[in-house]
């Protein structure tokens, strides 16, 4: 496939482990080679590990891996409270004007958001000096939630 061979060190004392499937193999001494050689997987683009990888698939008399009835099972379970749940809280809040009320209550933090896009700039660097590896918008996240709890009283 034209990767890159990596030499690693290798020790006769501490030999590293060779399955039994890459002993089998008589076309190389691979155990030795093992030894002191490596080909890295993820030196392959997703394409080339992918196809790779489904060669081996069926090479090795297998095609896809079904998981056990008990893990299929829970993760059908996981889908139908996630979709349940969404459905359920679509109706509930268009039963309640949810969209209506959240207009509302925006209406009424006007000039306290307004007075707050202001002093973004300012704010978003001093939080941004103080913790370098944050991305602007979690400060701005924070200060918006910061003003809704603030405004508590409009909710």
């Amino acid at each position: 496939m034209g990767l890159d061979v990596e030499s690693v060190k290798g020790s006769k004392k501490n030999r590293h482990p060779v399955a039994p499937y890459v002993r089998k193999r008589r076309d190389r001494d691979w155990v030795e080679w093992l030894q002191t050689n490596r080909i890295e997987l993820n030196a392959m683009t997703t394409p080339q590990f992918e196809s790779w990888l489904s060669e081996k698939m069926v090479e090795h008399g297998h095609e896809k891996v079904v998981p056990p009835e008990q893990i299929l099972a829970n993760h059908l379970d996981r889908h139908l409270r996630d979709d349940v749940t969404k459905r359920i809280n679509r109706r509930i809040l268009l039963e309640h004007s949810a969209d209506e009320q959240v207009k509302e209550v925006l209406s009424k933090l006007g000039s306290a958001r307004d007075e707050l896009a202001r002093q973004l700039p300012t704010c978003v660097g001093a939080e941004l000096q103080k913790n370098p590896v944050e991305q602007w918008c979690q400060p701005v996240g924070r200060l918006a939630e910061g003003l809704v709890r603030d405004s508590e009283h409009l909710l």
